[in-house]
């Protein structure tokens, strides 16, 4: 496999747990509140908003690498 074939690969897999973030919090906060009140307590809420956010900072440094080497697809975000 290429290194670009490589790059891909793994944008898509970080693609797929962001994805799978997104619908465990679609499962535990359906109406979308929650995830944005501010509480004193860490919840189940907090931390999957966290890695969803850092899942998706390295989708964005994986896109820029391959951008930069002149492959991949740029326009999946």
């Amino acid at each position: 496999m290429t290194v670009d074939g490589l790059l891909w690969e793994s944008r898509k897999r970080v693609l797929a747990v962001e994805s799978d973030i997104d619908t465990l919090l679609d499962m535990l906060d359906p109406s979308g509140q929650e995830r944005y009140e501010d509480s004193d307590e860490f919840r189940m809420l907090d931390f999957l908003t966290l890695w969803k956010g850092r899942l998706h900072a390295a989708n964005v440094m994986l896109r820029d690498v391959s951008t930069a080497t002149g492959g991949g697809d740029a326009s999946v975000s």
